[in-house]
């Protein structure tokens, strides 16, 4: 494991674990983003799909990688516990509701961005996320919540 993305990744991983808390372990995480942060998750214990537009950038990853475009992630409906999306947030709605479809019922989304709170916040109400959560450091925003399918439909 690189020692300068485990130390660039460090607090970051921290509070996405944070917002992962307890549940689904034996489940999947997507993670939509640098393969930097995937290898760092995985190498804490997490099953970890790593998901980004480049293939290049995911030529080193060993294990479960996939060149995708995060508007249309190769995930069956309800395929992983939880989807990890970095510097995507400002981008269109649509992209956090297809990153909803991948997540079980009950699952969690979580944004990595350096985005105003405020936004993160709306985008998280739009897509009727529940149990809404921020955690903060140095610039960088977590924010998670659960996915209620019903609540969407």
């Amino acid at each position: 494991m690189n020692l300068i993305a485990q130390w660039k990744w460090r607090r970051t991983v921290q509070l996405v674990e944070q917002a992962l808390g307890a549940g689904h372990p034996a489940r999947w995480i997507a993670v939509v983003g640098p393969p930097s942060l995937a290898k760092v998750l995985k190498a804490r214990g997490h099953q970890v799909l790593a998901l980004a537009e480049s293939g290049r950038a995911l030529g080193k990853l060993a294990g479960h990688a996939a060149k995708a475009s995060p508007r249309s992630l190769p995930l069956v409906d309800e395929g992983v516990a939880a989807v990890v999306g970095v510097d995507a947030c400002l981008g269109p709605q649509d992209l956090l509701t297809e990153w909803c479809r991948a997540v079980i019922d009950g699952g969690v989304l979580v944004f990595v961005d350096k985005a105003p709170r405020e936004e993160l916040t709306r985008r998280a109400l739009v897509l009727g996320l529940k149990e809404i959560e921020q955690r903060s450091h140095s610039g960088t925003v977590v924010t998670s919540g659960r996915v209620h399918k019903l609540l969407m439909r």
